[in-house]
Order: C-alpha cells, then sequence, then structure tokens
C-alpha cells in the first residue's frame, strides 16, 4: 500500500529501485527480456499495479510514466476475468457440444494473454528506451491473484489500497458507482466489500515475493 501523502515520494523511490536494482536487467533495449530461461511467460518485463477504486491508481500510473524505462498503461476492461471465465465454463480438456475445442496448452494460453494485452496497449518493442511495460488494473476486475500470477509469473506486481475505507466508501457515492447499494446505508454498506478487497490483496502480498 502506498498512503496517499507519501505516494509521489514512495512512487519515485519505487521507480528508482525497479529500474536500477529489483528487475535490473533481463534487458537493457527493450521491455523483451534478455535471459528468459525457460518460461516464455518472463519474456517480457512486466509491472502490473492493482489497486482498489478511489484509491490513487491513475495518479500511481502518471508517476510511474515518469520514472524512465517505465511505460505503464491504463485499465482493459477485465481481460483478465474474460480469460478466466472461459476456462472456467468451458474447461482445459476437449468437450463435445458447441465449445468443443481441443486440450488448451496452458503455457500458450497464457502467452497469448499477455500478448494480446500488449497489443492492445499499443505498446511498441522497438522503443529501446522502454524497459518496463505495464498496466494498472481495479482488483474486483482480477478474477484471483493466482490466476494474474500464473499469467504473469515473473511480474513485479504493485498493490495499491486505501486505509480510510470510509473516505473511499463516500468517494464511490459521489460518484454513483455501485448504485444497487444507493440510500442511506450506502456506505455501511460498501464498506465491507473494500475491507474484502483490501485483505485479498494484503494477503496476496504476504506470500508473493515479487509483490
Amino acid at each position: 500500500c502506498i498512503p496517499s501523502p507519501l505516494l509521489a515520494l514512495s512512487t519515485l523511490l519505487l521507480g528508482a529501485s525497479l529500474t536500477e536494482s529489483a528487475m535490473m536487467p533481463r534487458k537493457q533495449s527493450s521491455s523483451l527480456a534478455e535471459n528468459p530461461g525457460q518460461n516464455p511467460l518472463c519474456e517480457r518485463n512486466w509491472i502490473i499495479a492493482i489497486s482498489t477504486g478511489r484509491a490513487g491508481s491513475t495518479s500511481l500510473m502518471g508517476m510511474l510514466n515518469d520514472v524512465p524505462r517505465i511505460s505503464m498503461y491504463g485499465e482493459n476492461e477485465g481481460v483478465l476475468m474474460f480469460a478466466h471465465g472461459q476456462l472456467a465454463s468451458h474447461g482445459i480438456d476437449a468437450v463435445d457440444g458447441p465449445y468443443s475445442h481441443g486440450r488448451l496448452n496452458m503455457p500458450k494460453y497464457f502467452k497469448s494473454l499477455q500478448e494480446f494485452i500488449v497489443n492492445m496497449m499499443g505498446h511498441n518493442d522497438d522503443n529501446a528506451d522502454v524497459h518496463y511495460v505495464g498496466y494498472k488494473q481495479l482488483a474486483n476486475r482480477v478474477p484471483s491473484y493466482d490466476f494474474l500470477r500464473q499469467a504473469f509469473p515473473c511480474a513485479k506486481i504493485i498493490l495499491n489500497y486505501r486505509h480510510n475505507l470510509t473516505a473511499q466508501a463516500e468517494s464511490y457515492e459521489e460518484l454513483k458507482w455501485l448504485p444497487k447499494h444507493a440510500g442511506p446505508n450506502y456506505v455501511e454498506e460498501v464498506r465491507p466489500w473494500l475491507r474484502k478487497l483490501t485483505d485479498e490483496a494484503k494477503e496476496f502480498a504476504a506470500r508473493d515475493k515479487n509483490t
């Protein structure tokens, strides 16, 4: 988590760490890794920022973009959610009927997903000044952190959330998000959902070494 008063400073320090040490360097000439090893899913230097809503993720994206060698993009309307849903409803193995398909090669499935996202963002791998590429996404549009890590096993994941859940829920209310909760108890009803998203992020951070 990056508390709001320290967001700018923390982001700059984080960016310096990313560019000078922690992810140094699978490659120095583009966002494609130089020595990905045996895993094709690690061929690109990914940074993914997962955030609860109204927590400063757009500002975080902008500040990361101000750090040399990092190119961050915006949300993609939950592509991972769609990809996960396809697996959940149609499965990995061949099936009969209107959704029949061959057994899925999961590394290829996730590699195609990575390339779909990077192409949808319009990223140019020929830009030698960009070593790290990534995007931000709202936490409620990520099917699970385990699925995210399967798709991006070598990515550096930034989790962004707010400590003041009441203020966050009030911001949701001002924008008329989650209209099903509209009414005098809006904040009280939305706070537990925000708490759940925040706790899930904290739990993942506690067990994931690249977060």
